[in-house]
């Protein structure tokens, strides 16, 4: 797939039918905290992988290593729960798309996601160009984890375990912020409590990267000026300012 450039984009075509909405912060905030969750659970199975739910599928009987092609994971996962795979209202990813259905159906043995309302047909290459898109919108690598024997993936398994266990009944926050707080306080960051928000989700974490590069390179350059390090060990890369996206 080509290079996908987001920079100042509020939409991101795949077809005819499907456009992809890159929503502004303001949008996915909404009015209350629900409107933020609705809006991950929308994107939620375009950038997580068989290794997000690897406790769940042990619990299962099923090794999550099993399941590492993203696209038969998330057939999957919707065949088991037989429930639509995504929010009825999905506009802020998908855009104009207010009222939906969408659900796997198969075909001749061949499994694809069909929203009859909207005419919309998801398989397995349209999964994969909107979960780029939604993934480097969002600045998220995905997790695909191997382990060379079944001793070293249970001890993951169970570590992961205790960390959730820990955590579960922490109240959950918004996402965004703590990132937003970091934004508006930094005097490299051009925009304020009342504009940030007009941002894309894109554009305000390529704004937080390019930021967080300015400032590695200028250590680094500091640190060559003063003889504590030697800029030859590094690469071009790392001494350039540009190429974060």
């Amino acid at each position: 797939m080509k290079k996908i450039n987001l920079i100042g984009r509020k939409n991101y075509r795949i077809n005819d039918k499907i456009i992809i909405h890159i929503p502004t912060l303001n949008e996915i905030r909404g009015e209350s905290d629900d409107d933020e969750l609705n809006y991950n659970k929308t994107i939620v199975d375009f950038i997580t992988t068989s290794t997000d739910y690897m406790i769940e599928l042990h619990d299962c009987g099923i090794n999550f290593e099993d399941l590492e092609d993203d696209y038969s994971f998330f057939i999957y996962k919707h065949i088991i729960n037989n429930e639509s795979v995504f929010p009825s209202d999905c506009h802020l990813m998908f855009d104009g798309i207010y009222e939906s259905d969408f659900k796997v159906v198969e075909d001749n043995g061949d499994y694809y996601v069909v929203d009859t309302i909207n005419n919309i047909v998801i398989d397995r290459k349209i999964f994969e160009e909107i979960s780029e898109i939604v993934c480097k919108s969002m600045f998220i690598e995905k997790q695909h984890r191997k382990f060379a024997n079944k001793k070293s993936r249970e001890y993951a398994i169970e570590r992961a375990r205790k960390v959730r266990d820990r955590n579960k009944n922490k109240k959950t926050s918004s996402n965004l912020d703590d990132v937003i707080l970091f934004a508006v306080n930094n005097t490299n960051f051009k925009y304020n409590f009342d504009t940030v928000f007009k941002l894309t989700i894109y554009d305000f974490y390529a704004s937080i990267k390019q930021i967080q590069k300015n400032e590695s390179v200028e250590h680094l350059m500091l640190g060559g000026y003063t003889g504590n390090l030697k800029l030859t060990e590094f690469t071009q890369n790392e001494l350039s300012k540009f190429n974060v996206l």
